[in-house]
């Protein structure tokens, strides 16, 4: 099934550790026998309403293909990585 996963990482992280952070959750949809379809970097914007005491993020898409039983597991590293502010995980038809 095709997934869009919207993130947005803590403003604060240097250029090379957002791109190894982006990495490692490609790696988390790769392990899961995942595809990454498209990957658009949107940069940095200033949120609707503050997040963590953070009133800018930086916004990344991935669209991918997985299972579904993976998505509940991407999830739960997601919830616990302390680099993403808030991600949104979208079935696409």
């Amino acid at each position: 099934m095709s997934y869009e996963l919207i993130l947005i990482l803590k403003p604060e992280v240097a250029e090379e550790a957002r791109k190894a952070e982006i990495e490692k959750i490609k790696g988390l949809i790769a392990a899961g026998k995942g595809e990454i379809v498209k990957e658009d970097v949107w940069g940095q914007r200033v949120l609707a309403y503050p997040v963590k005491n953070f009133s800018e993020g930086f916004y990344h898409l991935l669209d991918f293909k997985s299972s579904p039983a993976k998505i509940k597991e991407l999830e739960g590293s997601l919830t616990l990585d302390e680099e993403v502010l808030r991600f949104l995980i979208i079935k696409e038809d």
